[in-house]
């Protein structure tokens, strides 16, 4: 199973077969499920969205060595210029990989200080 998808169809089922009256959906899994099943997507419908945040980072094991992370990065970075793989990356719906700083992941400390100060310090 591609990426988040396993998590998200299981929720969007639970949608679908009336286990459940809601639930959460990463918007670059509904997008994906919208490019390859439609079917299933038109099932549902978005009532809420959250503040655009980043993708989840690409990470590596703390026993991989810096150059072989900076080979990586430097190699999904460069991807977009590879027309061997423009229907790999078309199929992903993704343009490019891009750089990004810790302080580009801050939104996610904002929505937990949020949570916490609504009253909800952990999630079940």
């Amino acid at each position: 199973m591609l990426g988040p998808l396993g998590r998200q169809l299981l929720a969007i089922d639970s949608v679908i077969e009336g286990k459940a009256d809601v639930a959460p959906i990463d918007g670059y899994a509904l997008d994906l499920l919208r490019r390859h099943d439609a079917g299933r997507v038109a099932r549902v419908r978005v009532v809420a969205t959250t503040a655009a945040a980043p993708s989840p980072p690409v990470v590596a094991s703390a026993r991989t060595s810096p150059a072989a992370r900076e080979r990586t990065s430097e190699v999904l970075c460069a991807v977009h210029t590879a027309p061997e793989m423009n229907a790999t990356l078309d199929e992903l719906l993704i343009e490019r990989f891009v750089r990004v700083a810790p302080e580009d992941f801050d939104v996610f400390l904002e929505l937990q200080r949020a949570a916490e100060d609504a009253g909800y310090p952990d999630l079940a």
